[in-house]
């Protein structure tokens, strides 16, 4: 029996419940499985970082947050939510940052979407914690490039 993705509504067999216990499709499930960690790839035998806004515009980087937030509020952004995003940028936050805070706060702890009630106020207070937890998952990551997968790289060269 299909049943509709919550994301986009498309009726679907394929798919799984996500960590709001809602029906999500396959092709909507990456929103909510592939956090925000930065990239990686092997250069000159060394492993090099970037964060997921890389080479993006500051324009295309707000896009993409905005983007991010829309979905994980079921499509519901409360209008002060822009003007609050503009003055966490001004006090020196990132749009990458912002976006892991949400992420951090609603995916990675699992607090409850319904009562952000399409806002990003719980921004400022998580902001800090948000970036540890992923500086610290990206430095797991990078050590684990460095010794699993760049031995393997230098082996079949």
């Amino acid at each position: 029996m299909s049943k509709n993705c919550t994301i986009c509504g498309i009726a679907t067999e394929a798919g799984v419940y996500n960590v709001k216990h809602n029906y999500v499709c396959r092709n909507c499930l990456s929103i909510f499985t592939n956090l925000h960690v930065d990239d990686f790839k092997i250069e000159n035998r060394k492993v090099v970082r970037e964060s997921p806004y890389c080479g993006m515009t500051d324009d295309e980087q707000r896009s993409s947050c905005i983007e991010f937030i829309y979905t994980l509020l079921d499509q519901k952004i409360a209008p002060r939510s822009f003007s609050m995003m503009k003055n966490f940028i001004k006090k020196g936050y990132s749009w990458i940052g912002i976006t892991r805070a949400m992420e951090w706060f609603y995916l990675v702890k699992r607090n409850d979407v319904s009562k952000a009630k399409g806002g990003v106020g719980i921004v400022p207070y998580v902001y800090d914690e948000a970036q540890a937890y992923y500086e610290k998952l990206n430095k797991s990551l990078t050590h684990r490039f460095e010794e699993q997968i760049l031995p393997v790289q230098e082996e079949t060269e």
